[in-house]
């Protein structure tokens, strides 16, 4: 792929947490980030990506593309970075009424709103009744696996790609036009870095 973007390998809790202090400097919404950290650390323990990787990476870099690329301290956001695949890949998973009682009721709606279900279309729903912060923890996910594509598997690879063009490139023009600066500001670093991916490599 050959495309010189950010990478966050390797970063442990505390560097983690060391990078959040630097972005996020209320105290309390600190600790916020630090306890959602150690529920996705705890739901995806033991899971793999492609690569063989742990998975619990996923979530971490997203939140550090957040901080790092989009320049983003709120809280909400790099929490919802942090657990955004909770529910649909820990089965088992039963702490919603925490989640309500440290995050809000509206952080477990964005939860479930971003959980791949049969029969569902995530980014139907998104473009329905999805906030800005669900709109940039989507579309940082999803540019996390075009940045990791090369672990998947070549018919993997080609789907991601052509969702790249088909999906992921609109949706951060929406993100753009429905947001007002905010939103705009975070469009046109996006659209930058999918293009990397879009751009003469769909066929």
């Amino acid at each position: 792929m050959g495309s010189k973007y950010p990478k966050y390998s390797d970063v442990d809790r505390e560097g983690f947490l060391a990078i959040v202090r630097v972005h996020v400097k209320n105290t309390a919404h600190v600790a916020l980030i630090e306890f959602a950290y150690d529920i996705a650390h705890e739901s995806h323990h033991g899971q793999t990506r492609h690569c063989g990787r742990h998975y619990i990476d996923h979530p971490v870099e997203v939140a550090i593309m957040a901080m790092k690329e989009l320049g983003i301290s709120r809280w909400d956001i790099i929490v919802l970075a942090l657990l955004h695949d909770v529910l649909e890949d820990d089965l088992k998973f039963s702490r919603h009424a925490e989640i309500v009682q440290w995050f809000g009721s509206d952080m477990l709606v964005s939860m479930e709103l971003l959980s791949k279900k049969t029969g569902k279309n995530v980014y139907s729903e998104i473009r329905a009744r999805g906030t800005l912060r669900d709109y940039v923890v989507k579309l940082l996910d999803a540019l996390h696996n075009l940045r990791t594509l090369h672990a998947c598997p070549p018919d993997k690879q080609k789907a991601i790609l052509r969702r790249a063009k088909d999906i992921y490139m609109p949706y951060t023009w929406m993100l753009g036009a429905r947001f007002g600066d905010e939103g705009r500001a975070y469009c046109a670093y996006l659209a930058k870095e999918f293009g990397v991916f879009t751009e003469n490599r769909v066929k």
